[in-house]
């Protein structure tokens, strides 16, 4: 399918209804250059499953995806196979999650891909998982996260990935892990306190970088924390 454009929208709100939202959007996307926009509006909705029995899959190059989620208890879980995509994830709401994965297998590339992902609320959960060494190369990553109690998590092997982290909050935790054979990038702007941050960058052919502005404190009971740790023998750090 080529030069597809999808618009899903569902705006099931507890306040109309008088209870909570049980939505499901079940999407399996083969091919090119498809446009695909999802919006869902309310609580208790999903797009995918855990399981794999209800899919949120893409397949296919320069694909350009938007998809955002108001309220709470929502969830996520998809996934990519291509190059050049571009993904936009959008949650606004508490006690949400979304799990991405591109390509965690290695079974296609998954050249040059975007992500912006931006989160506003709090306990929310952020899980991603993107591309093997030898298939995935110049992924850059935006993530703005605004609210308390937050965790994100993301898994990245990939040759010159970029990351970008802005963070507005108190009690988040923060964990990436970059590896492949060339260098990765990584800016951190953070404000909020309680925070804890675990960076591991390791690469064996290339420099890594890591910058980080942080205005944050904590306690002896509750401490704010930020362990880097740079590697080009494979070895795990933080």
């Amino acid at each position: 399918m080529k030069n597809a454009i999808f618009f899903v929208m569902l705006l099931m709100t507890g306040t109309v209804l008088g209870q909570a939202s049980d939505n499901q959007i079940y999407i399996n996307q083969v091919g090119q250059q498809a446009t695909i926009v999802m919006e869902q509006t309310g609580e208790n909705n999903t797009i995918g499953s855990d399981d794999g029995q209800t899919p949120f899959y893409f397949n296919g190059d320069q694909q350009d995806i938007t998809i955002t989620q108001f309220g709470n208890n929502n969830s996520l879980y998809g996934w990519l196979y291509g190059n050049g995509i571009l993904a936009r994830l959008m949650g606004y709401g508490d006690n949400n999650e979304i799990t991405l994965n591109n390509n965690p297998d290695g079974s296609f590339s998954a050249d040059d891909t975007q992500y912006d992902i931006n989160i506003d609320g709090g306990n929310n959960t952020l899980l991603m998982n993107v591309g093997t060494a030898d298939v995935a190369d110049g992924s850059i990553f935006t993530w703005d996260i605004t609210g308390d109690y937050n965790n994100f998590n993301a898994t990245v092997n990939s040759e010159n990935a970029e990351s970008t982290i802005t963070m507005v909050g108190n009690y988040n935790n923060v964990t990436t892990g970059a590896s492949g054979y060339a260098g990765h990038n990584v800016n951190i702007d953070h404000t909020g306190d309680y925070t804890n941050f675990n960076i591991t960058q390791e690469s064996t052919t290339e420099t890594n970088s890591i910058i980080i502005e942080s205005t944050t404190s904590g306690t002896v009971q509750t401490p704010s924390t930020i362990c880097v740790y740079q590697s080009n023998s494979g070895t795990s750090g933080c």
